[in-house]
């Protein structure tokens, strides 16, 4: 599978969240099982990956208006959602 430009990952903590684009942080796609690094730089806290879009890549790439996205938690978090 190769990254589509909606792509993006969720990264969600106890502070909140931050969507970051795949293809503008270098994150492949399907979505590795954890993130370390951001863009070069390492996070405080690894981030584990929790649930992502089952899309395939002719799927994603036949509309602009779906984007596929994944959700990470720090690792040994648990939402209070």
């Amino acid at each position: 599978m190769t990254v589509t430009p909606n792509d993006f990952v969720r990264l969600e903590g106890p502070a909140g969240h931050v969507d970051l684009n795949c293809a503008e942080y270098g994150i492949d796609w399907p979505p590795p099982a954890t993130i370390t690094h951001i863009g070069g730089e390492p996070l405080d806290v690894p981030m584990c990956l929790v649930s992502h879009s089952d899309l395939t890549d002719e799927e994603a790439a036949a509309t602009l208006t779906v984007a596929r996205g994944a959700l990470y938690w720090p690792i040994n978090y648990e939402s209070t959602d």
